[in-house]
C-alpha cells in the first residue's frame, strides 16, 4: 500500500508491514501510521503540509544521494507543520549527505520517540534551515545512535546520545 491523497485535505494511509515508495504530503491534514521498523518508505520523502507520521522506518534501500526526508521546498512554507511519533531514521554509508532530515525555512517539524541511525563520520541529524532559529523543530525523548553527529540547530529535550 502507498499513502495516496485522494481527498483534498485529511488523508489517511495506515502502512502495512514491508517496503513502501517514499511518502509525499502536499495536503492539510494528512496522517500515516505505520508498524515501527517494519514499515520502510524507501525513498526520500517530502512533507509540505500539516501532517502527523507515526512509526515509519524511513531508510535509503534504494541508495539515493541525501535527506531520508525533507519538510518543506522552496521558501513559503508557513503551512509546512509536521509531528514524526516514534519514527526510525536509518542512513546508510551510500548516502552523499550526512543529514537525516532537512527543514526548510518557515516549516516547523516535532520528533517525538524517534531514533537516528546509521551514518558514517560528521555531520547533524536535522538541518534546520532557518538561521539560528531553534523553536522550529523540537526533538523529545529521542535516541540518536551515533555519537559523532550533532542533533543540529534544533530545541532537544531528553535526548539521549
Amino acid at each position: 500500500m502507498t499513502y495516496e491523497e485522494t481527498g483534498s485535505s485529511y488523508n489517511k494511509a495506515n502502512l502495512s508491514a514491508g517496503a513502501h515508495q517514499r511518502i509525499r504530503i502536499t495536503k492539510p491534514f494528512g496522517m500515516v501510521g505505520g508498524l515501527g521498523v517494519k514499515t520502510v518508505s524507501a525513498g526520500q520523502s517530502t512533507i509540505n503540509a500539516k501532517a502527523v507520521i507515526d512509526s515509519v522506518h524511513f531508510k535509503n534501500t534504494d541508495k539515493f544521494p541525501n535527506e531520508l526526508v525533507i519538510v518543506g521546498t522552496g521558501t513559503a512554507n508557513t503551512e509546512v507543520r509536521v509531528v514524526f511519533r516514534n519514527c526510525v531514521f536509518e542512513r546508510t554509508a551510500e548516502m552523499q549527505s550526512a543529514i537525516w532530515v532537512r527543514v526548510a525555512p518557515g516549516a516547523k517539524a516535532v520528533f517525538v520517540g524517534c531514533m537516528f541511525s546509521g551514518g558514517f563520520g560528521s555531520g547533524s541529524v536535522i538541518d534546520n534551515q532557518a538561521p539560528n532559529v531553534a523553536a522550529g523543530v523540537h526533538l523529545i525523548g529521542c535516541v540518536n545512535a551515533n555519537p559523532t553527529v550533532g542533533l543540529g540547530t534544533v530545541t532537544a529535550t531528553g535526548v539521549i546520545s
